[in-house]
């Protein structure tokens, strides 16, 4: 599993930006990619694409992104 993440993930995501090239590299290698972003404004098929809560921009702070995580886990493990 390879878990990566965004202020913003959008079209551009995917146009030379770190993130998209995390996505390809994981992708090809067959694994399973999770993207934590601020704000969504793109899906990718077979990817999973996580909001921080309300919306807030990945730089907040740690805390939006703890939330984000820890709702996530709850999830899979349920």
């Amino acid at each position: 599993m390879v878990i990566t993440g965004e202020g913003r993930f959008d079209s551009q995501s995917l146009q030379g930006k770190v993130t998209g090239r995390v996505v390809e590299l994981a992708r090809a290698a067959g694994k399973r990619v999770v993207v934590f972003a601020g704000r969504v404004e793109a899906t990718i098929e077979g990817v999973e694409i996580r909001g921080l809560a309300g919306g807030r921009p990945l730089d907040e702070g740690a805390a939006a992104l703890a939330e984000a995580v820890e709702a996530w886990a709850r999830e899979a493990t349920a």
